[in-house]
């Protein structure tokens, strides 16, 4: 069941510690990591929602308009969850201020006499009420830090973590813009290979060659051209004649008849490269309207 967490009294402050933050829609924001409450009256007015895991924020939220269900553990708030990221943060252990505490009604756009519970007082100062040490062991009573140390502590913790403050007339205030640029590098890797291999390949070669050949012709001459001899008449007699002819030798020589060579050459082509980068820009907020320059239109 749904109450108003303006009723819930500060004895039981110590149990709302990791409650469960969400919005109208059940949107889940975080968790309450410490509460506040007003010092005059003892009436709960802040809490202290953490909207990380491990490393988050702890932004303050006024508990005007939150409901509690105690059932399911749940602090229903009607901010969305952009909007708390983006609210002052102080530490669990630190009272607020009253500046802080104008700056907070501010953030929300709440009045803040508004906002006071019934019958309570003008507020000088809030105290821390309990952390999440104190939800584990025992409902340790409500610590009263010195105000005027708080007030300090509070607002150079809040400084420091870059909330909203007002600026001094005459006083720069710088927003570091940042945008990613793209750098690329390049590297080799491998295209292809080339072998260069000699391999032997057999053909037909025919030469033109001329052979001599020896042979024998026979023929009768007359008497006058005989030539006197030895010879005797009716004397049997043989001649021999040996006969030649020129064969074909083949044999082979190795020649050099050329060579080949290779080189790696290298051309250059230009590729272009896209991909996303992110950029920073500045958002002006002027009457509640935005308008969106860009960091070299802000410099002007």
């Amino acid at each position: 069941m749904n109450t108003s967490l303006a009723t819930f009294h500060h004895d039981n402050f110590a149990d709302l510690v990791d409650y469960t933050v969400t919005n109208r829609n059940g949107d889940n924001i975080g968790t309450v990591e410490c509460l506040w409450a007003d010092r005059d009256t003892g009436l709960l007015e802040f809490l202290g929602v953490k909207t990380g895991w491990i490393f988050g924020s702890n932004h303050v939220v006024p508990i005007v308009d939150a409901h509690l269900d105690q059932e399911s553990q749940t602090i229903q708030v009607p901010y969305d969850l952009d909007l708390i990221k983006g609210a002052p943060t102080i530490a669990a252990d630190d009272e607020i201020s009253d500046a802080q505490e104008a700056e907070i009604y501010r953030y929300y756009s709440i009045r803040r006499n508004a906002t006071a519970p019934a019958g309570s007082a003008a507020k000088t100062g809030l105290n821390t009420a309990a952390t999440a040490t104190a939800a584990r062991t025992s409902e340790a009573p409500i610590a009263t830090p010195d105000p005027r140390t708080a007030a300090v502590t509070g607002v150079a913790a809040t400084a420091a973590q870059g909330t909203n403050r007002d600026a001094r007339v005459g006083e720069n205030i710088e927003v570091p813009l940042s945008e990613e640029q793209l750098k690329v590098g390049k590297r080799t890797v491998e295209t292809g290979s080339v072998r260069l291999r000699k391999i032997i390949r057999t053909e037909q070669v025919q030469v033109p060659v001329e052979l001599r050949r020896e042979d024998f012709v026979v023929e009768r001459i007359e008497a006058k051209d005989v030539k006197p001899g030895d010879a005797k008449a009716f004397d049997e007699k043989a001649i021999d004649m040996t006969l030649h002819r020129e064969e074909a030798v083949v044999g082979k020589e190795t020649v050099v008849t050329g060579a080949v060579r290779v080189r790696k050459t290298e051309d250059v082509e230009t590729k272009t490269v896209s991909d996303s980068v992110r950029k920073e820009d500045v958002e002006v907020l002027r009457d509640g309207k935005a308008d969106v320059r860009r960091d070299d239109q802000a410099r002007r």
